[in-house]
């Protein structure tokens, strides 16, 4: 009985890290956007965005892409959960992306 116990809890520990990452990938994507949308906004400044809000839940080693043109940004981050995971035997999805666009109209008027 204890066997079965310890491991269910060990699992939903895991299960739960798994969704405070994919949560925190969702808001840096948000956050990294959203400092994009300010005008002379480097790729490098927005990456290092990104990168600041992944290391505050100890996930390095995020892949940030950055893409800008003169009214959107789109920002993708990318997470190998082998790496991220506190149990590196974890049998979930292994790779998770999100993207965002934020578009402003001249990247000046409106931030969203």
């Amino acid at each position: 009985m204890a066997p079965i116990l310890m491991s269910t809890f060990v699992v939903s520990f895991e299960f739960c890290r798994v969704h405070m990452i994919r949560h925190s990938i969702e808001n840096a994507v948000y956050e990294a956007s959203r400092v994009g949308l300010v005008p002379q906004t480097t790729d490098a400044e927005i990456r290092q965005t990104a990168n600041n809000m992944m290391a505050a839940v100890q996930v390095d080693g995020a892949d940030v892409t950055v893409s800008q043109t003169a009214e959107q940004v789109s920002v993708q981050i990318s997470v190998d959960f082998e790496d991220a995971a506190w149990d590196h035997a974890c049998h979930l999805q292994r790779q998770h992306t999100l993207c965002q666009n934020l578009s402003g109209e001249g990247r000046d008027v409106e931030r969203l």
